[in-house]
């Protein structure tokens, strides 16, 4: 008989290498478990209006996922507030934040229903956040609990998240 690794084995039967003790106890390991990341959705109508936005013209265009009570990150609505927009920056209107805050709350709704999701497009094909971008993050979401910043453009989209 042959042990592994194919030297004679006198003491018994040649034993397979998957049953050798390194490959018992590889075999008795537990499976390791893969965390899912929390995942980021859209209805069909926030999806379509959102692809709307960024296919309108040819600058940024930004606004807040308005978000299922029940699944924080399934954006039911894209929400736009007055803003000014160029190719490379979208600045919303103090007053016009105000007032859609106001909005929300008299509707019912829970800040992390509506003050969470950060959505704008880019004009070109790079959906990666810019400086600004990051900074006005770090800024206006630093402070939440959990915020996240997604970004649409031509070919691809990207996200960034604050402690969800």
């Amino acid at each position: 008989p042959t042990a592994p690794g194919g030297a004679d084995n006198a003491a018994g039967p040649a034993v397979p290498p998957a049953l050798t003790t390194k490959g018992a106890k590889i075999a008795m390991m537990k499976p390791k478990t893969f965390v899912r990341s929390p995942t980021l959705r859209f209805t069909p109508y926030s999806w379509a209006k959102l692809l709307y936005l960024r296919d309108r013209g040819e600058t940024e265009v930004g606004g807040l996922g308005i978000s299922c009570p029940e699944s924080l990150l399934l954006v039911e609505e894209v929400e736009l507030v007055r803003q000014l927009c160029s190719v490379v920056t979208v600045a919303f209107d103090d007053e016009s934040v105000a007032d859609f805050y106001d909005r929300q709350t008299d509707a019912g709704r829970q800040p992390q229903e509506f003050s969470r999701i950060w959505i704008h497009t880019h004009p070109g094909a790079c959906a990666r956040p810019s400086q600004t971008d990051e900074q006005t993050f770090r800024r206006v979401f630093g402070g939440s609990d959990w915020a996240v910043m997604f970004i649409l453009a031509q070919d691809w989209a990207n996200i960034r998240t604050v402690k969800i």
